[in-house]
């Protein structure tokens, strides 16, 4: 059975676990509503799984570009999307495109330390989704930002997300990972943890090769961590 939706990765790892009273009404064909250990244990997992995607330079299934995005005349501040992570690019998107460079706010402040207004030219994040410019904005400017976004969350409204499409091993490895933790059972933990690291080096070493096989120099990345 493909496990490809909410309701069978928390059957599979009900399976795994071996545990009726974690999820006592879970069956691997019911959508049943499950509470307890094993919802926060894929949870958890799944967070660990972002903070170490992210640890490890990203991956093309958390690229996301949005075009929506503007200033506002006379703001310094722009925000951003709630699933974002980190900026790759923050760009005016007129023609000819410019690329906003990304300072710390140390830089960027003592750089532009007047509140003049014009054509921003450089950014630096603040907080989790808060950039700043620098010139402030003189009038509206279209903008086109590529950012790592957040994984989205798995849970009876979202019941799949490209990081189940793409490798359910490693979701169910993370969930039983975090369930020994829970369970306090020291003999599987170490076998579990070996196995999820080997289930995303596999999937970013797959991500690795897509992207970068036919690539003949060391590419330039810049990234702004929020």
């Amino acid at each position: 059975m493909a496990i490809d939706t909410y309701a069978k990765l928390q059957a599979a790892v009900a399976d795994t676990v071996n545990r009726d009273d974690l999820s006592a009404d879970v069956t691997s064909f019911s959508p049943a509503q499950i509470d307890g250990a094993i919802k926060r244990a894929i949870a958890y997992g799944e967070k660990a799984i972002q903070r170490e995607i992210v640890a490890r330079g990203g991956i093309k299934h958390m690229e996301t570009v949005t075009n929506v995005l503007a200033t506002t005349a006379g703001s310094e501040t722009l925000a951003l999307p709630e699933n974002f992570l980190g900026a790759r690019l923050l760009a005016l998107s007129g023609d000819p495109m410019r690329v906003l460079e990304f300072v710390d706010p140390n830089s960027l402040f003592a750089r532009y330390p007047a509140a003049a207004t014009g054509c921003p030219r450089a950014y630096a994040i603040v907080g989790t989704a808060t950039a700043y410019l620098r010139p402030i904005p003189d009038r509206t400017y279209p903008l086109r930002l590529i950012y790592t976004a957040a994984i989205p969350a798995l849970s009876e409204a979202q019941a799949s997300n490209w990081l189940l499409a793409a490798a359910p091993d490693l979701y169910v490895s993370a969930a039983m990972l975090e369930l020994c933790i829970y369970l306090e059972n020291d003999e599987r933990l170490q076998f579990w943890k070996a196995y999820a690291d080997e289930r995303m080096t596999a999937l970013m070493g797959d991500d690795r090769n897509s992207r970068w096989a036919a690539v003949p120099v060391k590419p330039g990345v810049q990234v702004a961590l929020a």
